[in-house]
């Protein structure tokens, strides 16, 4: 019998006893968007542990880092201008009551990144809606377009955003010499790196 049901987008649940969610989930990648709906279960033990969340970003990070050490990829490390793209994201959400890569701007994930003064060569983003980290990484690793930016190769750094239960995480990796070309077709001089750090918020 299920306790709670949750319906959640982008990468998004409960404080119940070994229950069941039933979620919708979207991805970015690539300017790519992908949207899949499954069910996902999370175990009493998970669900004591969700309740005891003090500080929901920083354990995400914990458990990201821990499904990717199984999957043999390095630790994603916290970037500030990544995380204050995904934490104006998630307010936004929160505000607006709606899930969505797309901001009430038009704006996509690259360019909130960019005008956060990050040059990004890759880059992918996240959303859940959920009560706790536990259930969001969950979900993320349940759904392939989810896990393909979870597990990626290619990323090394990342930004966490929560406002309410709406959670966003944008995973990058800048490269590239003096310049890029921003999503605008516009070319970017790179700023100095921003100090990334495995853990603490």
């Amino acid at each position: 019998m299920f306790n709670n049901i949750f319906t959640l987008q982008t990468p998004h649940a409960a404080t119940l006893m070994g229950s069941i969610c039933c979620v919708l989930l979207s991805s970015c990648a690539s300017n790519k968007k992908a949207d899949d709906a499954y069910v996902v279960s999370i175990s009493a033990a998970e669900s004591m542990e969700a309740k005891k969340e003090t500080n929901g970003k920083q354990k995400l990070l914990q458990l990201m880092n821990e499904t990717r050490r199984k999957k043999g990829r390095k630790p994603l490390t916290i970037d500030s201008r990544l995380s204050r793209a995904a934490q104006l994201h998630s307010q936004e959400m929160n505000s607006r009551g709606i899930m969505s890569h797309t901001g009430k701007d038009g704006s996509n994930f690259d360019t909130r990144i960019l005008r956060q003064g990050y040059p990004v060569s890759f880059s992918a983003e996240n959303l859940a809606r959920a009560p706790s980290a536990h259930w969001v990484n969950k979900m993320w690793i349940a759904s392939p377009s989810h896990n393909k930016n979870l597990y990626g190769k290619s990323y090394t750094q990342v930004g966490i955003g929560k406002a309410g239960k709406y959670w966003t995480a944008v995973y990058a990796e800048a490269k590239g010499g003096k310049s890029i070309t921003n999503s605008t077709g516009r070319s970017q001089t790179l700023p100095p790196p921003a100090i990334s750090y495995a853990g603490g918020f």
